[in-house]
């Protein structure tokens, strides 16, 4: 018996070692950090918006020089007054991915925004959009010159298996000339949110235990009973 103990003991430790090893996350977005130019992304405006979309080397995160994609949001001509529900000038990038089952995910982007020549009262907002929804915002008002702000956009939430579609919008509201300030994105990943690995040990232990008390009870005494006469 003290031998079997000790295996149950054994095998729930190794279960409980390799449940602690974490899971690699799978980033579901297609060349979410433009090392390949714009591909899987396509470009979209709102309305009277332009982006002037372009692929660069830049610091956005503050680690070092990443590939990333650079918007140049406005448009021709000032607005003297924004209708109601205005969204601003500019636009973005979306790509539709699949879910294969049901559960939570995270969809995440490192965003900058740079001024370089004089300061701007618009410099913008960066979002980041899931089904035609805003559900993360990067937004600043007034910028220095010569200045660089940073900033880390994440939302999780649960998504039904099938197609949603998954966007970058930056837009900001203004002329666009050279002074325009100049939106970033990079690192932009769509995974979903598995359990702890500490979550899981646990509950394979829980199991381990209940199989080792089951295997410690006495079998039942009227099955093995021998009748006489």
């Amino acid at each position: 018996m003290k031998q079997k103990i000790g295996t149950v003991y054994a095998f729930i430790a190794a279960i409980f070692f390799a449940a602690s090893t974490p899971a690699a996350a799978v980033n579901l977005i297609q060349n979410g950090n433009f090392s390949d130019g714009l591909t899987g992304w396509t470009e979209f405006t709102t309305q009277r918006g332009v982006t002037n979309t372009t692929t660069a080397n830049f610091d956005v995160s503050g680690s070092g020089l990443q590939s990333a994609v650079k918007f140049f949001p406005g448009e021709d001509n000032i607005l003297i007054s924004y209708p109601p529900g205005y969204q601003g000038q500019g636009g973005g990038l979306h790509q539709f991915v699949n879910l294969q089952q049901a559960g939570s995910y995270d969809f995440s982007a490192s965003v900058a925004i740079q001024t370089l020549q004089s300061a701007n009262f618009s410099a913008g907002r960066l979002s980041l959009v899931i089904d035609d929804v805003i559900v993360d915002t990067f937004n600043v008002s007034y910028i220095n010159a010569n200045t660089i702000l940073r900033s880390e956009l994440s939302f999780t939430t649960f998504l039904e298996s099938g197609l949603h579609k998954f966007a970058l919008l930056s837009t900001r509201e203004g002329e666009t000339s050279s002074l325009t300030p100049s939106h970033y994105y990079t690192q932009v990943a769509l995974t979903e949110v598995l359990p702890e690995p500490a979550a899981w040990a646990m509950f394979i232990f829980g199991f381990g235990l209940i199989g080792m008390r089951m295997r410690q009870q006495p079998s039942n005494p009227s099955l093995n009973s021998v009748v006489t006469s």
